[in-house]
């Protein structure tokens, strides 16, 4: 099929989907996404997906639609998330983490120092419901941790 969904299959993978500068795929994964949700039950997987806006001089991802691909993206459910904290402006050191297995909730993880042996630890210092935390939910679970020095 043109839009990558045959009307037999169960499930629709889309690997890496990402919105560049000079081609833009959200429309055409939209289309596909419409297209998979025809046949009740039928699941759609996103695996590293990136489909936010991206800025184009070219006018290639215009206002025009803006909308419409928001209320799109902001209607996906992440069904298992990860991802590393660092301190604003850098790569290293690693600060923390946050991570979700859907349905549960979002959980904020505080990096420990190294263990005897090396190894990394993290403690979970806050489960959030609802959306994706924002900076400020997340620089509030740290500063209300145990051991921060902040709510002591």
């Amino acid at each position: 099929a043109r839009d990558g969904v045959r009307d037999d299959d169960e499930v629709v993978v889309a690997l890496a989907p990402t919105n560049a500068v000079s081609a833009p795929v959200i429309k055409d994964f939209m289309a596909m996404a419409e297209r998979a949700a025809e046949r009740p039950g039928r699941s759609v997987f996103v695996l590293n997906g990136r489909l936010k806006d991206v800025p184009s001089h070219s006018d290639v991802m215009s206002v025009r639609g803006r909308e419409e691909r928001l209320a799109f993206l902001n209607s996906v459910r992440s069904a298992f998330y990860f991802k590393l904290l660092y301190s604003a402006g850098t790569w290293y050191p690693v600060r923390g983490a946050v991570y979700r297995a859907y349905p549960g909730p979002f959980e904020v993880y505080r990096r420990l120092p190294e263990g005897e042996e090396g190894e990394e630890r993290y403690d979970k210092v806050k489960e959030l419901e609802g959306a994706f935390p924002s900076r400020e939910d997340i620089n509030m679970a740290f500063q209300s941790a145990p051991g921060s020095g902040k709510s002591e």
